[in-house]
C-alpha cells in the first residue's frame, strides 16, 4: 500500500515537472500555499498529516488547501 502511494506521487510529480506551464504555476504560488499543494496534491498528505506537519488547525489547513488549489488553476490561465 505505501509503494503505491509513493509511486503515485512519483507519477503526480513527474506530470508536473515535465510541463513548464503546471511547474510555473506551482512556483508562483506564495510560499505556504506552495507547502500545502505539494504535500496535499503531489505527496497525498491527509488533513490529519498536513496539520502535524505545518503545525496549523483543521479550518487553517483546509483554507490553505482550498485556496492553493485556486490560486493554482488562477495561476495555470494566467501563465499559459
Amino acid at each position: 500500500m505505501k509503494n503505491e502511494k509513493t509511486f503515485i506521487s512519483f507519477l503526480r510529480m513527474k506530470t508536473i515537472l515535465e510541463s513548464r506551464t503546471l511547474t510555473k504555476a506551482i512556483l508562483r504560488l506564495p510560499k505556504e500555499e506552495r507547502k500545502v499543494f505539494i504535500m496535499v496534491y503531489l505527496k497525498n498528505y491527509s488533513l490529519k498529516q498536513l496539520c502535524q506537519a505545518l503545525k496549523i488547525s483543521k479550518a487553517e489547513a483546509i483554507t490553505l488547501k482550498e485556496k492553493a488549489l485556486d490560486d493554482f488553476f488562477w495561476n495555470i490561465e494566467k501563465y499559459e
